[in-house]
C-alpha cells in the first residue's frame, strides 16, 4: 500500500521491520532487495538477493532479479568497451564501474575496470580490483591468468611512474613484485635495470 501511495521511505522502514521478524521469509528479501535496485542501493540489492537465496537457492523471483542485474552489467560492460575503443577512458570508466556493481561477484568486470584504472594511473584502486578478480576468477582458469598479467603490468607502469617521480627504491621494490609473478616478461628486466 505505501508503495502505491509513492511513499517509500515508509515502505522500507515497514520491510525492514518485517525482516527483522521474519529473518527466514525469502519473499521478504526478494522484495526488499527490488526497493535497493529502485532507488540505486546495489550494494545493498545484492545482500539482500544472497540472503534469499540462502534461504532459498531456487526461489524464482531472486533468480530472475540476479539475472538482470547481470544483464544490465553487461550491457554497461559493453558500452564501456565501446566508449575505451573511442579513446573515452573516463566514460569507460563510469560505464564499468556500473557494471560491476550490477554483478560485483565478475571476475572479467573487475580485470576490466583494473585494466582502465592502470591506463588512467590508478595504480593502487587498478591493484584492488584486480587482486579482488584473481580470488574470484577460477584457479588456473583464463580470467585468473589474466588477472594476473594485468596486475604484473600495473606493478611496471607504477613503477615507471615512480621511478619518473625520482622514488627509485619504490620502483624497485614494485619491479621486484612484477618479476616475483611473472618472470618471462623481459620488459619488466629492462626497467628494472
Amino acid at each position: 500500500c505505501l508503495a502505491a501511495l509513492n511513499k517509500f521511505p515508509e515502505c522500507l522502514q515497514t520491510l525492514d521491520r518485517d525482516v527483522e521478524e521474519d529473518a527466514r521469509n525469502p519473499d521478504l528479501y526478494v522484495l526488499r532487495a527490488s526497493f535497493h535496485e529502485r532507488f540505486g542501493r546495489l550494494a545493498l540489492c545484492h545482500q539482500d538477493l544472497a540472503r534469499a537465496l540462502a534461504l532459498e537457492p531456487q526461489h524464482g523471483a531472486a533468480q530472475a532479479l540476479k539475472q538482470r542485474l547481470r544483464r544490465r552489467g553487461r550491457e554497461a560492460k559493453a558500452e564501456a568497451v565501446s566508449k575505451a575503443l573511442s579513446g573515452d577512458l573516463q566514460g569507460a570508466l563510469l560505464k564499468i564501474s556500473f557494471a560491476v556493481e550490477s554483478d560485483p561477484s565478475a571476475a572479467d568486470l573487475l580485470i576490466l575496470r583494473g585494466t582502465l584504472l592502470r591506463r588512467l594511473k590508478s595504480f593502487r584502486a587498478a591493484r584492488e580490483d584486480l587482486a579482488r578478480a584473481r580470488v574470484l576468477a577460477a584457479e588456473g582458469g583464463p580470467e585468473a591468468r589474466d588477472a594476473q598479467r594485468q596486475l604484473v603490468l600495473t606493478h611496471n607502469d607504477c613503477a615507471v611512474r615512480c621511478y619518473a617521480l625520482g622514488l627509485f627504491e619504490e620502483a624497485v621494490a614494485l619491479l621486484d613484485a612484477a618479476l616475483r609473478d611473472e618472470k618471462h616478461e623481459e620488459g619488466l628486466y629492462v626497467n628494472r635495470g
